[in-house]
């Protein structure tokens, strides 16, 4: 499976090949619609890790809670 930066190094290649003036016009569709699919795969892969540090966050909220509640009931 290709890390985040692999996903990114390809599409960045895609880019650089997409701009070459003497691709002949099929060469230029191909080129553009892996790129297309390249970029998704870098958007699902962040969508997907923001998801995943959503839920550390809510995870780590809870347990500031918890032991902010914790906390109050050892004062009392």
């Amino acid at each position: 499976m290709l890390t985040f930066e692999d996903k990114l190094q390809n599409l960045n290649k895609l880019t650089s090949k997409a701009s070459n003036p003497n691709l002949t016009l099929e060469e230029s569709l191909t080129t553009f619609d892996e790129a297309i699919k390249a970029a998704q795969d870098c958007i699902d892969e962040i969508n997907t890790k923001r998801k995943e540090l959503n839920i550390l966050k809510l995870n780590m909220d809870q347990l500031s809670q918890s032991a902010s509640t914790e906390d109050k009931t050892h004062d009392a």
